[in-house]
C-alpha cells in the first residue's frame, strides 16, 4: 500500500507541472494578442462582433458553473439578465448597447429568457406576439423553460425614460424596435 503513495505523488507533481506550463503558455499567448486586440478595436464592426461572441461565451460559462453546483436546484438555474432590476443593465439598455435580439441570443445559453424588458407603451399586440413567439421558439429548440416579462410603459414612447418610483425597479430609456 505504501508503494502506491510515491507513484501517486509523482503523478500529482507531473500534473501540477503540466498545469503550470499550460498557464504560462496561456499568459504568453495573451500577451502576444494584445497588439492584435488593440488593432481590432479600430474596426468597430469586428470589435462589436468579438464582444458579442465573448459575452455569449461568458454567459454560457456562468450558466454551466451554476448548473454544475452539487445542490438541489429548483426553478430557473442560470444567468438572469433583468434589465429593469439591475442598474448596469438598465444603463446599457438606455445606451442602446443591449437589444431584444441580444437578449434572445443570451437566452439560448442562459436560464430565463426576456426579463423585465421595458417597451414603449404603443407597442402593438402583433409586435408582442412576435417577441413572445421568438422566446417560445428558443424554448422549444433548446428544450428548456423560458419566460418573457415584457413591460410596455403606458404613455411613454421610444427615447423617453421610465419614471418608476419602486425600490425594486431601475429607470431606463425606452429603445425603438430594430428595423429588419
Amino acid at each position: 500500500m505504501s508503494a502506491d503513495f510515491p507513484a501517486a505523488s509523482s503523478r500529482f507533481r507531473t500534473a501540477t507541472a503540466n498545469m503550470r506550463r499550460a498557464a504560462l503558455w496561456l499568459i504568453f499567448g495573451l500577451i502576444l494578442t494584445i497588439p492584435k486586440i488593440n488593432r481590432l478595436r479600430r474596426h468597430t464592426r469586428a470589435w462589436n462582433f468579438g464582444r458579442a461572441v465573448a459575452g455569449l461565451a461568458a454567459a454560457a460559462t456562468i450558466t454551466a458553473a451554476i448548473r454544475n453546483i452539487k445542490v438541489k436546484q429548483t426553478g430557473y438555474s442560470g444567468l438572469m439578465l433583468p434589465i429593469l432590476e439591475d442598474e448596469r443593465l438598465a444603463q446599457r439598455w438606455s445606451e442602446g448597447r443591449i437589444s431584444i435580439d441580444a437578449l434572445l441570443s443570451y437566452s439560448a445559453v442562459c436560464g430565463t429568457g426576456l426579463d423585465t424588458v421595458p417597451l414603449p407603451g404603443d407597442t402593438s399586440a402583433e409586435q408582442l406576439s412576435l417577441i413572445i413567439g421568438d422566446v417560445a421558439s428558443l424554448a422549444v429548440k433548446w428544450r428548456k423553460p423560458l419566460s418573457a416579462r415584457l413591460m410596455p410603459i403606458t404613455g411613454k414612447g421610444w427615447g423617453e425614460t421610465t419614471d418608476f418610483n419602486d425600490p425594486f425597479l431601475v429607470n431606463a430609456t425606452l429603445q425603438p424596435f430594430e428595423k429588419k
